[in-house]
């Protein structure tokens, strides 16, 4: 069951203010839970050193609790402003439970790390966004928006791995987009849109602009 409550209150017709939460979950995959492969292997002259991920013992959905709510501007019938907040609780994250190195005759002989999949992470995401829309004329359409993300992700939950660390800084925390729609002569229509993403330190990805 992933069960959603709304509610919507228009106390003025050019304004609205809503609220909502949602629960879902996300299975594990036939995959994540039965497999049994060597990852990584490497040769030197003492010999082999690999990794081997094993089936869990126990391996839960994860799960996240969502709480978003918003307002909703409508000073003309051509235009509009909406301000909306979120906030994300997840919890049973996968990770990757890392034993201690050691010599092994199977399945390969070598040293060999025993990786396993357990539900020790657990964070939140929040956030907000701004959104405009304005209709200029019949045949001229604009909108953007503004959203600011922030991720936390508890290390704690990561022993053995980081995972969690990484995940903190693999995202952009701005992003900005304009978006243009025009009708032309003879049915043709044109639109154009620029971007903004703002850098992801994690990933050693720069900010960076675009349009199309």
């Amino acid at each position: 069951v992933q069960p959603t409550a709304r509610l919507l209150r228009t106390p003025a017709s050019q304004h609205s203010l809503w609220t909502a939460a949602s629960r879902a979950v996300r299975v594990p995959s036939r995959f994540e839970v039965h497999q049994y492969s060597i990852e990584e292997p490497e040769q030197d002259e003492d010999g082999i050193a690999y990794d081997l991920i094993v089936p869990p013992q126990s391996f839960k959905p994860e799960r996240v609790t969502a709480y978003e709510a918003g307002y909703r501007f409508l000073p003309s019938r051509r235009f509009s402003l909406d301000v909306s907040t979120f906030h994300n609780v997840y919890t049973d994250l996968q990770t990757i439970e890392r034993g201690e190195a050691a010599e092994s005759l199977f399945p390969v002989r070598g040293v060999m790390t025993q990786l396993t999949r357990t539900n020790a992470g657990y964070g939140k995401t929040y956030g907000a966004e701004v959104l405009a829309f304005w209709t200029i004329s019949d045949a001229l359409q604009l909108s953007g928006s503004y959203t600011r993300l922030q991720m936390r992700l508890d290390p704690t939950g990561f022993p053995h791995n980081e995972d969690g660390e990484r995940m903190d800084e693999l995202y952009a925390p701005n992003m900005f987009f304009v978006r243009a729609y025009t009708d032309l002569p003879h049915r043709i229509e044109l639109n154009g849109e620029l971007r903004y993403v703002g850098a992801v330190p994690g990933a050693e990805v720069g900010r960076y602009l675009e349009g199309n």
